[in-house]
């Protein structure tokens, strides 16, 4: 199903590196319930995490940064590497059975904490590019 597509597609484009499933932000925001989630922009602004609004930081990811992420850490350029149904299986309806499933399939022997530290490895691996 699409669920399925969705983890494939967020596993092999690399998501989770920065987009943890637990309680704790990563380098992006956390998926754990994301969906419906209001996010605070950093210019003060909020947003409901929509379908709409997924699509958009997929594929613009700096359209709307949320408050306490630096804009340009999210690699540009997923709107021309996916195709439309690709981006489709990461929308909100997808993102909870995704992010259960990722969780169990992939970090399963992972608590928050190490999420966060791979989270932030990562980060600093982005910085030093």
């Amino acid at each position: 199903g699409k669920a399925a597509e969705g983890k494939t597609i967020a596993t092999a484009q690399g998501c989770a590196a920065c987009h943890p499933t637990g309680a704790s932000n990563g380098v992006g925001p956390t998926w754990k319930g994301i969906v419906g989630r209001q996010e605070t922009l950093a210019d003060g602004s909020t947003v409901t995490a929509d379908e709409a609004y997924l699509k958009e930081s997929i594929i613009s990811p700096d359209a709307k940064v949320v408050k306490g992420f630096a804009p340009g850490i999210m690699p540009k350029g997923f709107g021309d590497k996916l195709k439309p149904d690709q981006i489709d299986a990461l929308t909100p309806k997808e993102v909870s059975a995704l992010t259960s499933a990722f969780r169990k399939a992939v970090l399963k022997d992972f608590t928050d904490a190490e999420e966060a530290e791979l989270s932030a490895a990562v980060l600093k691996a982005l910085k030093a590019k």
